[in-house]
């Protein structure tokens, strides 16, 4: 894990193995995982400090055979807005969130009873969002990290996708994208598509998705703006203002 300056063209710090790494919205700690390790190196993300180490009790995440090849993105690895909660995802089905300040508020969300093999989701303020998923079905539940509550869920035959950032948090599930109240449990719907949606990403102004067929660009009112044929499946999306990476 090194963290670099752009400018200058320089190394920063560096610290462990990583395979994983996540950054606090405010800038300030990451965290680094590496492959099947049972801990959790937690930094300060400006001068690389080893700040400390979360145990996570023998368990790790889910390695595939070989993960320089393919990445299945099974694994939910999250920081909330100032590093002070750490969610992980096990390979044996549980979902735990860490807090990093000590004061024992540790919640187990998913034991490994749960038979759930991919997980995703993260922090938006005071919630976390997640969805957990197996070959048969689909979980997604919102909690408030504050009360210890869970204000919403849902659960399906059909895959929930779950994205979160500081504007948000937003569910895709086969050709249905919205963005969910986590207090009202209100959905705006940000896309509506006769085909299932195989990954998307979103703006402030616009949101992408791709499709078997092709990828479209939607307007923050969910009209569909732009539509591209394509012959190759895509193997991510990224958008920012007006630029878009496929």
């Amino acid at each position: 894990l090194t963290r670099y300056d752009i400018a200058e063209g320089t190394a920063r710090w560096t610290g462990e193995d990583a395979t994983g790494i996540r950054i606090s919205a405010d800038g300030k700690k990451a965290a680094g995982i590496y492959r099947n390790e049972s801990y959790v190196s937690i930094y300060d993300a400006e001068s690389g400090q080893l700040l400390q180490q979360v145990d996570l009790d023998g368990r790790s995440q889910s390695v595939v055979a070989n993960d320089v090849f393919a990445n299945p993105n099974d694994n939910l690895f999250a920081l909330n807005n100032d590093g002070s909660l750490l969610a992980v995802s096990m390979s044996d089905g549980s979902l735990e969130i860490f807090d990093l300040n000590g004061s024992g508020r540790n919640m187990v969300l998913l034991d490994d009873t749960s038979g759930y093999t991919h997980f995703e989701g993260g922090f938006y303020q005071q919630y976390f969002a997640f969805s957990a998923s197996n070959a048969e079905e689909s979980v997604f539940a919102v909690i408030d990290t504050q009360t210890m509550e869970q204000p919403g869920g849902f659960q399906s035959a059909s895959r929930f996708s779950v994205q979160t950032d500081e504007t948000g948090i937003y569910v895709q599930t086969e050709n249905l994208l919205v963005q969910i109240d986590p207090v009202s449990g209100e959905q705006r719907p940000l896309v509506t598509t006769n085909e299932a949606i195989r990954s998307y990403a979103r703006s402030s102004e616009n949101t992408l998705i791709a499709t078997k067929e092709g990828f479209s660009f939607y307007s923050s009112e969910a009209e569909e703006i732009a539509v591209f044929e394509k012959e190759d499946e895509t193997d991510f999306t990224a958008i920012a203002g007006q630029t878009a990476v496929i």
